[in-house]
């Protein structure tokens, strides 16, 4: 603690003097009045009442000095994955691991700082034994590190896992940074148990009626050489395809191929199933089912364009490959068909600085048709924003920027592949004009543009609702180059062609209408909430939430799950929860103003069996992320061990704050309550001597 002075610090010698004269002053001829001991005590009362009043009055600040000390932070995180509880010894693993981390964290809370996770396909902030995730994403708890806890010191991570990962990045890559050790608790068996399983199936979410589509089944066997078993295929009952098979060695892939009839339109659900084998480990990975729409007509795709660019190859592609489409592209000055026989219109670099697109984009815009602009270097942006389409730029410095991509946070049109969303960072810039850009207020930015590393508010993608029709923008080109650089990252182009097909979905979906309008995905994962929202508008089509909405979802069996709406804001939000893979049909109600309004659709849950398929602990991958992070691998019986390695090998310094904060002496309230009771006490004294 130490002083200030606003003003001289003589004061401060001063101030007694002031005292001690006042006081002599006023009290020096009173001896015929008070007894020679009181007449002193009075003296001495006022002179500390007007001593502390000088000093108070000066403006002295007291300048108070204190030290906070932060233990460095050790996260202590649980696999709570299914596969973690599926072996024979699961029973032991979920009565005994409880007590073994509450040890763990006794014996680390002295030195450390402990925050306790669990983590699946995403992390939950507490502890969690019941081992219920459907997959498991340790790049996600890496992340969530790194963003929770971006200057804290971190001693270490102890990872209780069995290290079977099927979902995120591959975090010995993350771990290579070594920001901080990583100490393993190996869980789960190594040992090679006798299963055939599905490794993966790959078929199109969408074809026609009277295609045959197929279906690539992927069928890992392990420890079941020369076992012979059958797979088969089957929808409503009826066996459509079936193969069988001899196993050849002790650890073999078998590719089958068959190729389906599509003959009614609707969801129609496929079976897929393997004949267990004799002492087969685990037969839960044995069936799956998964789900394909078969539609009439195909989506017909019109591209125009100002003159050839690799983006329009690369979104032909996409349509090539996805047999739902049916494109067709054009250069603006070659184009002469009618519009009205197409779904779709993307305008590429359009309208240019050569010519306009005015008359065709009208009659999209009076037909209801849904367009997408890609802007570019040839885009002629004073046109653009004359078209009014929810976004417009005002050019200023530079005429086109490096336009990293960042994906909003809380975007719900459409679900995005987790492995893109994990790769934005990576992905190389499109080509943006530079300018100020003027949003919609009912446009939903998808991706917002990173400017030499500095986030703006600029959208790089962007949807936007226009009179009856559905208008996407790209504010950049150089697409193609993002098909490249995931193509080399995944060797799979599935990705890019997923991003390009969800936005065109999106555009080509049949939108709410009307003054009732819920929205909901059409297709969910096996772990993944279904949400809905609705909106409800007046005659003047303004947003109201008055009336109550119900909801109900019924499956295939007839089972009916009711549900009320929250009202968040000016609409309703509903966070139906998690269901089990199948059909589900859903029909929401309400009443307003005497009229009854109802919306209705269909979704489907899918299968996620990525932790019943793999059951075989990955003890390789929990030691190289030791050995990568300078850690060290442990076992159950170990776990005692591990505060002595933290110190050792961890980062054990205590962080110590020193905060500074001024207080006047005129806010001290017990220094005011002081001078009272002096003054009181004078008063009092003076009163009893009956000089008052």
């Amino acid at each position: 603690m130490s002083f200030i002075f606003e003003n001289s610090g003589w004061w401060l010698v001063l101030a007694p003097v002031v005292g001690f004269v006042y006081a002599f002053v006023l009290y020096r001829n009173t001896h015929d009045i008070f007894d020679r001991k009181i007449q002193i005590l009075l003296g001495i009362l006022r002179f500390v009442v007007v001593t502390i009043l000088v000093i108070v009055l000066m403006g002295v600040l007291i300048k108070l000095t204190s030290h906070r000390f932060e233990k460095p932070l050790v996260v202590l995180a649980l696999d709570n994955s299914q596969s973690m509880a599926q072996l024979p010894d699961s029973t032991e693993i979920r009565k005994n691991l409880p007590g073994l981390l509450k040890n763990l964290e006794s014996k680390l809370a002295p030195e450390f700082e402990v925050k306790k996770v669990s983590f699946g396909s995403s992390v939950n902030d507490t502890l969690n034994f019941r081992f219920d995730e459907s997959e498991t994403n340790m790049a996600s708890l890496l992340t969530y590190i790194q963003e929770r806890y971006p200057n804290r010191i971190i001693g270490g991570l102890v990872l209780v896992s069995d290290g079977i990962i099927n979902r995120g990045q591959d975090p010995l890559t993350m771990a290579e940074s070594k920001l901080y050790p990583i100490f393993p608790i190996a869980m789960g068996d190594t040992s090679t148990r006798r299963d055939l399983f599905f490794q993966e199936v790959r078929y199109n979410q969408i074809t026609f009626t009277g295609n045959q589509f197929p279906v690539e089944i992927y069928l890992k066997a392990e420890s079941c050489n020369s076992q012979k078993s059958s797979v088969t295929i089957s929808s409503n009952n009826k066996k459509l395809w079936t193969s069988d098979f001899t196993v050849s060695s002790e650890n073999q892939i078998i590719t089958f191929s068959p190729a389906l009839m599509a003959e009614k339109p609707g969801i129609i659900r496929y079976t897929i199933e393997i004949k267990p084998i004799e002492e087969e480990s685990n037969v839960k990975n044995n069936r799956m089912d998964f789900f394909i729409e078969v539609k009439d007509t195909r989506v017909k795709v019109l591209i125009l364009a100002d003159a050839p660019h690799p983006d329009i190859a690369a979104l032909k592609k996409v349509f090539i490959f996805r047999d739902i489409y049916q494109a067709e592209d054009y250069l603006i000055s070659n184009f002469d068909k009618d519009i009205h026989q197409f779904d779709l219109i993307i305008f590429h670099q359009l309208p240019s600085t050569r010519v306009s697109v005015n008359d065709i984009y009208e009659q999209a815009l009076k037909a209801g048709k849904p367009v997408m602009f890609i802007l570019g270097q040839s885009s002629d942006i004073e046109l653009l924003n004359a078209m009014e389409i929810g976004l417009k730029v005002t050019a200023t410095g530079k005429k086109f920027v490096n336009a990293y991509p960042l994906l909003v946070a809380d975007f719900q049109l459409f679900r995005t592949d987790h492995r893109l969303v994990e790769t934005f960072d990576k992905l190389p810039p499109l080509i943006s004009p530079d300018g100020k850009y003027s949003v919609s207020p009912i446009a939903v930015p998808y991706l917002l543009q990173k400017i030499d590393n500095v986030l703006t508010s600029n959208p790089l993608i962007l949807f936007h609702r226009k009179e009856n029709q559905s208008v996407a923008i790209i504010a950049g080109e150089g697409l193609w180059w993002w098909r490249n650089i995931l193509y080399q990252n995944y060797r799979d182009h599935e990705i890019f062609e997923d991003f390009i097909h969800n936005m065109v979905q999106y555009l080509i979906s049949s939108e709410p209408t009307g003054n009732f309008r819920v929205k909901v995905g059409n297709r969910f994962r096996g772990n993944e909430h279904v949400k809905f929202n609705a909106e409800l508008y007046d005659a003047t089509f303004k947003l109201v939430n008055e009336p109550e909405v119900h909801l109900e979802i019924k499956d295939e069996n007839g089972v009916r799950y009711p549900f009320i709406f929250n009202r968040i804001g000016d609409i309703y939000e509903l966070d139906a929860g998690i269901f089990n893979p199948g059909i589900y049909s859903w029909t929401a109600r309400t009443t307003f103003n005497k009229e009854e309004l109802s919306a209705g659709g269909i979704f489907v849950v899918e299968h996620t069996i990525a932790e019943k398929n793999y059951l075989k602990a990955n003890h390789r991958l929990l030691f190289d992320l030791s050995e990568n992070s300078g850690g060290k691998m442990v076992w159950p019986v170990q776990t005692d061990s591990i505060p002595q390695w933290l110190k050792k090998m961890g980062n054990t310094a205590t962080k110590v704050y020193t905060e500074e904060s001024y207080v006047k002496l005129n806010d001290l309230g017990w220094l005011l309550a002081l001078m009272i009771i002096l003054i009181s006490g004078e008063w009092a004294i003076r009163k009893w001597s009956g000089i008052l």
